[in-house]
């Protein structure tokens, strides 16, 4: 069934997203361990500051495109036979914010995912991954047809935009999951006629 097919791939991304923030904490780690981090920490700020703590991170791989790159070595393990690179980056890109907010002291601790916590699934691309086609839902092998009411002012407007992105929900309703999609438009909302 497709409600199956979906927690699957579901799974997957959690795996995907515990093993990014695992490594993420792993380089930081070492990062902070270094004599060079703790003698800019002392240094007053600055540009010079600034720019030798992009250095650090670019040494010890704690950037963006060097958790993408991790992520691509994950996809060709077992998990990867399933979610796209699309929304593998995506994940990456969340669980670098999460430690990158641990890092400016933004957040006090990063939550590994359970299946409860797991949210939310996006892409990056309505061009890839997770994709909205003519009322129909693409993930990977997966085509869902969305349930639109066409008589809604608000939908119709929507529908008549480009669609930057799309973004899976799982919400646990009276003891049952139930999936949604958010499309990411472009444009300006809808204001109701007055």
């Amino acid at each position: 069934t497709h409600k199956k097919a979906l927690l699957s791939l579901w799974e997957i991304a959690r795996h995907i997203y515990n093993q990014c923030l695992s490594e993420s904490l792993r380089r930081v780690d070492l990062m902070r361990q270094s004599k060079r981090f703790q003698h800019l920490r002392k240094q007053p700020p600055s540009i010079e500051r600034t720019t030798q703590f992009a250095e650090l991170d670019q040494q010890f791989g704690f950037q963006e495109y060097a958790l993408h790159s991790f992520v691509k070595q994950l996809r060709f393990s077992y998990l990867g036979d399933h979610l796209d690179s699309a929304t593998s980056q995506a994940l990456a890109t969340r669980a670098f914010k999460a430690v990158q907010k641990l890092l400016f002291a933004k957040a006090k601790k990063v939550r590994f995912k359970t299946r409860a916590t797991m949210g939310s699934l996006e892409s990056k691309t309505n061009d890839s991954g997770i994709r909205f086609r003519e009322g129909f839902i693409c993930f990977g092998k997966l085509q869902l047809k969305a349930i639109i009411n066409p008589s809604d002012p608000v939908i119709v407007y929507s529908l008549a935009h480009r669609v930057k992105y799309v973004r899976l929900i799982q919400r646990k309703i009276k003891g049952k999951i139930r999936f949604y999609t958010q499309l990411v438009l472009e444009g300006k909302p809808y204001i109701k006629p007055k």
